[in-house]
C-alpha cells in the first residue's frame, strides 16, 4: 500500500553544459541555452535561433538540443525526440542530444532505449555526470541495483557535491540491504545541502523502513517544512505517527495526502486503518471501499474491511468480503482467522475449525487461530483438542489470559473427575 522511494529527477545539467561553450551575450541565445527561461520562451528563441543558424551546424545541433529540452519540459515527447535526432544528426558526437534524448526515451518508459542513449553519452564523455546519474536511476527502476550503485558513484566522482546522487545511491543501497551505506549517504546528501527535502523525505521513509520512527518523525517534520505541497511526504508522516500509536495526527497526514493527490489509494487505505482503531467504523468502511473500488482486486482491503464490518456486527458483509480476501489471495492468513471467528460467532463450529486449521497450516505459531479453533473445539466438546491448543497459543504468547483461564479450567475439571 506504500509508494516506493522517491528517485530525483533524470537531469540535463548546468546552463553553460548545455551548449558546451559560453552562450553567445544576446537575449536569444541566453534564453535557448540558458536554465532561467520557461519552456515556451526556451522553444520559442531556440526556434528563431534554428531559422537564424542555418549553414552552421554545430550551432545548429545546440539549437535543436535546447529546443528539445523545451519540447520535453511542456510534455511534447515526440517533439523533443525528433529534435534531439535532428541534432545528433548534425553532430554525432554531441553528447548532450544523446542525454536530453534518453531522457525523454525514460519518461517513454522506454528503458533500453533511454538506457542506451545514456551510455553513448558516456563513451563520448566517460565523466558526464548527468548521464551516468540518469543512467543509474534507469538501473534503479529496473531493479538492476548493482549497476545503478555503480553509475551513481562514478556521477559522484564526477561531480561531488551533486547531493541527487547521494540520495539515489543511498536508496539503492537501501534495497541492496546496506542500510548504514544507505544512512551514511542521505546524511551526505543533507550535508551538502540541508535544504533539500527530498533528502530529509527518504531518510525519514527508509528509518520508516527500519522502524526508527521517532527519527523518521523528525526528517518527515523537516521536509515538509521545506517542501509543503507533496502527497509523499505527508503520507509518509502519517505512517510514522500511526506507528508511533498517534492515530489522530495520522489521519489528518493521510487527509493532506489525499486533498493533495485525490488519486492516492494508499492514504485511504491507512486513514481506514486508523478511523478502524478509534471506533469510526462508518468512515474506515468508506476508505477501504473507495481502495476497493479503484483496485478491486486488493485482498488486504477486503481483509480490513471485513474486520470492520464484524466489528460492528455486520456479519454478513463482513463473510462476503473475507471470502473474496481469500478467492484473490488463498495464503492470506488473517483473513482465514476472521472468517473463523465470523463462522464461530454463528455457531458454524465445524466451518470454523477448518478456517482455523488452514490459518495454522499456513503459519503453524499463529496464536490467535490456535485460541479459536480451541474455542470451537470447547463449544463441540472436543476438550483434549482443546486443551492441547490453548496451551501451544499460551506458550506461543504468555499474556493471553484466556487460554491461560480455559487451561486452569480445563485442569480443574480433570482433577474433579479423578
Amino acid at each position: 500500500m506504500r509508494r516506493t522511494l522517491i528517485i530525483l529527477a533524470l537531469t540535463l545539467g548546468a546552463a553553460p553544459a548545455l551548449g558546451q561553450s559560453n552562450p553567445a551575450p544576446d537575449p536569444q541565445r541566453e534564453q535557448c541555452y540558458g536554465n532561467k527561461a520557461s519552456a515556451d520562451q526556451v522553444i520559442a528563441a531556440c526556434t528563431a535561433l534554428i531559422a537564424a543558424d542555418q549553414g552552421k551546424a554545430s550551432d545548429l545541433a545546440k539549437d535543436y538540443a535546447n529546443r528539445a529540452y523545451g519540447q520535453r519540459s511542456r510534455g511534447l515527447g515526440d517533439l523533443a525526440i525528433a529534435d534531439a535526432a535532428r541534432a545528433i544528426q548534425l553532430r554525432p558526437d554531441y553528447e548532450f542530444a544523446y542525454n536530453i534524448r534518453g531522457i525523454v526515451h525514460a519518461d517513454k518508459g522506454l528503458n533500453e532505449r533511454a538506457v542506451a542513449d545514456f551510455s553513448y553519452a558516456i563513451y563520448l564523455k566517460p565523466d558526464y555526470a548527468d548521464a551516468l546519474f540518469n543512467r543509474g536511476n534507469r538501473f534503479s527502476a529496473q531493479g538492476m541495483f548493482d549497476k545503478a550503485v555503480a553509475d551513481y558513484t562514478l556521477a559522484i566522482a564526477a561531480d561531488p557535491m551533486r547531493g541527487d546522487a547521494y540520495v539515489n545511491r543511498g536508496n539503492a543501497l537501501r534495497e541492496q540491504g546496506q542500510g548504514e551505506q544507505a544512512v551514511a549517504d542521505f546524511a551526505k546528501a543533507i550535508a551538502l545541502d540541508a535544504n533539500d527535502p527530498k533528502a530529509y523525505y527518504n531518510r525519514g521513509k527508509f528509518n520508516n523502513g527500519r522502524r526508527h520512527y521517532d527519527s523518521a518523525l523528525a526528517d518527515l517534520n523537516r521536509a515538509i517544512a521545506l517542501k509543503s505541497d507533496s502527497a509523499e511526504f505527508y503520507f509518509e508522516r502519517g505512517y510514522a505517527q500511526g506507528e508511533l500509536g498517534k492515530s489522530d495526527p495520522a489521519i489528518v497526514d493521510f487527509t493532506q495526502a489525499i486533498i493533495l493527490d485525490p488519486s492516492f489509494t494508499g492514504a485511504y487505505y491507512r486513514r481506514g486503518l486508523h478511523y478502524r482503531k478509534l471506533g469510526q467504523f462508518d468512515r474506515a468502511a468508506a476508505d477501504l471501499t473507495h481502495v476497493i473500488t479503484q483496485r478491486p482486486d486488493d485482498a488486504a482491503a477486503y481483509q480490513i474491511r471485513g474486520l470492520v464490518y464484524r466489528q460492528e456486527g455486520r456479519l454478513d458483509l463482513a463473510m462476503a468480503d473475507l471470502d473474496r480476501a481469500i478467492s484473490l489471495k488463498p495464503e492470506l492468513v488473517d483473513a482465514y482467522v476472521l472468517r473463523g471467528s465470523v463462522l464461530s460467532q454463528r455457531k458454524l463450529h465445524q466451518r470454523a475449525i477448518s478456517d482455523f486449521t488452514r490459518a495454522i497450516e499456513l503459519q503453524w505459531d499463529n496464536a490467535d487461530a490456535l485460541t479459536g479453533r480451541a474455542n470451537c473445539f470447547m463449544a463441540t466438546g472436543l476438550k483434549d483438542l482443546a486443551f492441547a491448543d490453548y496451551a501451544r497459543a499460551l506458550e506461543l504468547n504468555p499474556n493471553d489470559r484466556w487460554s491461560r483461564a480455559q487451561l486452569a479450567r480445563l485442569e480443574a475439571e480433570q482433577q474433579a473427575v479423578y
